[in-house]
């Protein structure tokens, strides 16, 4: 009889577990356009977007078609920037900036974000902006993982220890 409570229990924790689970976005997208990159004593203060448009997008971004128009907010990598660009739905929200930095003719910004939209729930996404002298410059987005599976897996493991600890007792 224990052993069936405990195959119960473990099966309902397992369901509930996937039920109640979230639904990040996976997927890459990349943009390409003009921007003016402004910088001093060798990092990025500004960047003020004239055009973007989505140069691949793959996943979940996969439903925003290649040369679709993107809205950006201009960038101050200094702090977060709510609604850093949108497109198909999609809305990305800078959360903080890694890397700031002057290389030669070019600069790199980098940090992390949230992604929400489309019915999807908010995901930690990795972003990268590069720029080369002459307004030629790149934007890119990538998911981060998230331990969800891990954890699952940790429940049920110890709902299973739990189980076989009563049966010893």
């Amino acid at each position: 009889m224990k052993k069936l409570f405990a195959l119960f229990t473990s099966a309902a924790l397992l369901f509930v577990s996937s039920v109640a689970s979230a639904v990040p976005i996976d997927g890459s997208i990349k943009f390409f356009g003009v921007a003016d990159t402004t910088t001093l004593a060798g990092v990025v203060t500004k960047v003020e977007f004239t055009s973007q448009l989505v140069g691949t997008s793959s996943g979940d971004f996969s439903v925003v078609a290649p040369l679709t128009a993107v809205a950006f907010t201009d960038l101050n990598p200094v702090g977060p920037t709510p609604a850093l660009w949108s497109v198909g739905g999609f809305t990305f929200d800078l959360m903080n900036v890694i890397t700031n930095t002057v290389v030669g003719n070019g600069v790199v910004v980098s940090g992390s974000g949230m992604v929400s939209g489309n019915g999807y729930d908010a995901t930690v996404f990795s972003w990268l902006y590069t720029a080369q002298e002459g307004n030629n410059q790149t934007f890119s987005a990538s998911s981060i993982p998230a331990p969800a599976g891990t954890a699952l897996l940790g429940l049920t493991l110890l709902a299973f220890g739990l189980s076989r600890r009563n049966k010893k007792s």
